[in-house]
């Protein structure tokens, strides 16, 4: 969230180089992507953005682009879309509720546990 708030606003950023900041920072476009404990690699990445205006700019504008896309009116149609798409997923044939998993396996397991936790004979998980 707090590199894209940044990029929002137009600035470069220098991140670590881990799953979720590569979600959102292509390394030489918004900024730079470093190696997690990785102290020259930050240096020199810190100091090629105080040393060159252009770059500055360059990923600060891309940032800024790049942001846009995050935004909670573009996040928010992403996932009503998204819940849409399951919740017609699960009215077509095949579709398996994710509890419904009968069979004698499982049955047993249900049992054990119903055993091992005190339910009552007759109640069932």
């Amino acid at each position: 969230m707090v590199l894209l708030e940044a990029m929002a606003l137009g600035k470069p950023v220098v991140a670590t180089n881990i799953d979720g900041y590569r979600q959102v920072v292509q390394n030489g476009v918004q900024g730079r992507l470093v190696e997690p404990r990785d102290s020259t690699g930050l240096a020199s990445a810190l100091l090629e953005l105080l040393r060159s205006p252009d770059a500055r700019h360059a990923y600060g504008e891309h940032g800024r682009l790049t942001a846009r896309a995050f935004s909670w009116d573009r996040v928010s149609t992403r996932l009503l879309r998204f819940y849409e798409d399951v919740r017609q997923g699960s009215m077509t044939a095949g579709w398996v509720r994710p509890l419904d998993v009968s069979g004698p396996w499982f049955n047993a397991q249900s049992d054990d546990l119903s055993e091992s936790i005190g339910l009552s004979e007759g109640a069932s998980l």
